[in-house]
This record gives C-alpha cells, sequence and structure tokens, in this order.
C-alpha cells in the first residue's frame, strides 16, 4: 500500500508542478505586458493632421503635436507626396512644412503644436493634383523608436461645416453683459460719489 500512495504522492507533486509552473509563466507574461503598457503609456505621441482653422472656418491648417506625455526627439514627419507648394498662404513657406516631403525636428515636447496655414478648402479642394497623403512621423522617445503611419485624404475634409465657434447671437449677449457691467459701474460710482 505504501508503494501506490508515494505513486499518486509523486503524480500531485507532478500535477502541482506543472499547475505551478503554468502559474509562474502567467504572472511573467502578465509582467511584461504590465512593462509594455507602462512603456508605450510613457512614449509621446506626435501626430499631423489637416484640420479646419478654428476661427476662419474656410482655412485649412497642417497641424503637427505631441500628445504624449515625454519629449519626442529625432522627429522625421515623412508626407508622400508632398502637399503642393500652392496651397500654402504666400508668405509662409518656410524650411519646415507639409509642402516639403521630408521634415526633421530636433525635438518636440509634450503640448506642443505646430501650425501652417493652408489655403482655403475649396483651392484644396479644386480636384488638380494628388489626392490622398502617406503620413509617416517616426520619432524617438525615452523607450525607443516610434512610427504611426496613415493616409490623409483631402476628399475628407471637403463639405466639412466650414463655420467659425461662436455667432452673432453669441456676440449680442456678451455685449449687452459688458454693457450692464459697464452700467453697474457707473451707477455705483454716481452713487458713491453722491454725498
Amino acid at each position: 500500500m505504501s508503494a501506490a500512495a508515494a505513486i499518486a504522492a509523486a503524480v500531485i507533486a507532478v500535477a502541482a508542478l506543472y499547475f505551478t509552473f503554468k502559474q509562474a509563466s502567467s504572472a511573467a507574461r502578465q509582467t511584461e505586458l504590465q512593462q509594455r503598457i507602462h512603456e508605450d503609456s510613457a512614449q509621446p505621441y506626435v501626430w499631423a493632421d489637416i484640420r479646419l482653422h478654428p476661427q476662419h472656418g474656410e482655412l485649412l491648417q497642417f497641424v503637427v503635436k505631441n500628445e504624449g506625455p515625454t519629449v519626442a526627439t529625432d522627429v522625421h514627419l515623412t508626407i508622400t507626396p508632398p502637399l503642393r507648394a500652392g496651397w500654402m498662404l504666400k508668405g509662409t513657406e518656410t524650411d519646415h512644412g507639409p509642402h516639403r516631403q521630408n521634415n526633421r525636428f530636433s525635438s518636440i515636447p509634450p503640448g506642443r503644436e505646430m501650425v501652417w496655414n493652408l489655403a482655403v478648402s475649396h483651392a484644396i479642394g479644386d480636384g488638380s493634383g494628388p489626392r490622398e497623403f502617406s503620413v509617416t512621423v517616426d520619432v524617438v522617445g525615452p523607450y525607443g523608436p516610434v512610427q504611426n503611419e496613415y493616409v490623409l485624404n483631402v476628399d475628407d475634409y471637403l463639405g466639412v461645416a466650414a463655420t467659425a465657434p461662436g455667432t452673432v447671437l453669441g456676440l449680442q449677449k456678451s455685449m449687452e453683459k459688458s454693457l450692464k457691467t459697464m452700467t453697474d459701474v457707473i451707477r455705483k460710482t454716481s452713487e458713491s460719489a453722491d454725498p
């Protein structure tokens, strides 16, 4: 009977060893995943896009921004094909910007947003030239290189609401509020001046 008990104990020990190994492997994978999540969340996230100007709805802008929590270094922005130079507003052409195929920036700190004014949307959507642009953003963060690749399609921007925030009614209410405040100040000043 003791031989059977010893065999049973050995089988149980082997089974326990197997499940212990599985748990240890699962814990190691979980630790690796948590480390990866930590590193990814600490990396810079730099993007480039064509956006409507917030105050002048017809005007388009090319925007590059670092939305990540850390500094992006050795930033390389590639736009293929490059946006047409004619899309840049006169006098805004620089050594960097969307009209160049390759743009390099030494660094982009967290929250920095760089904006280039483009032409009005109907001039960009005139039907001539390329409609799709491949964007590749390569940066180096604290845990190594990061790459984002995507396509911008000009046709996606045509026909969107081109209204600036605010309305004439909002302006009227703001002016009425200012007038009331000024009237109150004048009234209180004249009351305090009267003996």
